[in-house]
């Protein structure tokens, strides 16, 4: 850990800190989610109120890359993919299952990976650009996550296009959870860092 964050960087600036910790709490709910079933609820049911609950968690990062667009502009590219992507994908839970046999399902559903791997690019960008001046260890790592994190969501594509093909599929599908928990705790570790580096408080 460098010098700068041990001391919570006394020459950089104060605002962020806040918002970034708000970041953390919320990439620590989505990374570590656990979904409650109601006993004799109807399945298909929680599963919307659940995947819904996601997509309000994730606009709400949208809403604070806005916020944090003041401070360093990559962010509001990062809010506005952010909220396209909700967008694809609110559409897609409400469409039949059997919509043109799936096939507008599977379209919808990789253009909102290639929003999702857009959004994590500049999310990504806009917080090495943030750091940089500050530490540029931590930006270089920032950067670094970036290519993991598309290399997860684009696995997740291609388990979409290889359903049918069901070991291969599979193992693209474990591949996938495996990625993104670890892709997901390094994420929390940078954010933590970004935070501090803020000089912020977590409480």
């Amino acid at each position: 850990m460098s010098e700068k964050i041990k001391n919570n960087c006394p020459s950089c600036p104060r605002g962020p800190g806040q918002i970034v910790w708000i970041l953390f709490w919320l990439t620590l709910l989505g990374t570590f989610s656990i979904r409650l079933t109601i006993s004799g609820g109807d399945a298909a049911q929680q599963e919307l109120f659940w995947s819904i609950a996601g997509l309000v968690r994730t606009a709400a990062c949208g809403v604070l890359f806005l916020r944090l667009s003041r401070e360093e502009n990559t962010y509001r590219t990062a809010g506005l993919l952010t909220f396209a992507s909700v967008a694809l994908s609110l559409l897609t839970l409400f469409l039949p299952a059997d919509a043109m046999g799936g096939r507008l399902i599977l379209v919808l559903g990789l253009c909102g990976t290639g929003l999702s791997i857009a959004a994590e690019y500049y999310e990504c960008s806009a917080h090495a650009a943030l750091a940089e001046p500050w530490d540029e260890q931590l930006a270089d790592k920032w950067r670094t996550l970036w290519k993991w994190r598309a290399a997860a969501l684009i696995a997740a594509a291609a388990a979409m296009l290889l359903s049918a093909v069901p070991t291969l599929g599979l193992l693209l599908v474990l591949f996938v959870i495996a990625a993104m928990v670890v892709t997901g705790i390094w994420k929390l570790v940078c954010l933590y860092r970004t935070a501090k580096l803020f000089g912020s408080s977590a409480y």
